[in-house]
């Protein structure tokens, strides 16, 4: 979760090169959040930071990275 502005977060560590889909949601509801993709990704080092510049406004974020095939 995130309460700064502009939110910034590390995803899941991972293989230099490996591909992420970044997701957001402004509500956790369980089994029914409504992910919102913000971003894909390649890693270009590990750990690596993701900023969201969209999150101005917003009084916390949630975000999750899921890896692509």
């Amino acid at each position: 979760m995130c309460r700064s502005r502009p939110c910034s977060f590390n995803p899941r560590p991972g293989p230099v090169g490996q591909q992420f889909r970044v997701d957001y949601a402004d509500v956790l509801v369980a089994g029914t959040t409504n992910w919102q993709v913000l971003t894909n990704i390649t890693l270009p080092s590990s750990p690596f930071v993701v900023v969201d510049y969209s999150s101005s406004g917003q009084t916390k974020r949630y975000y999750r990275a899921v890896p692509l095939p």
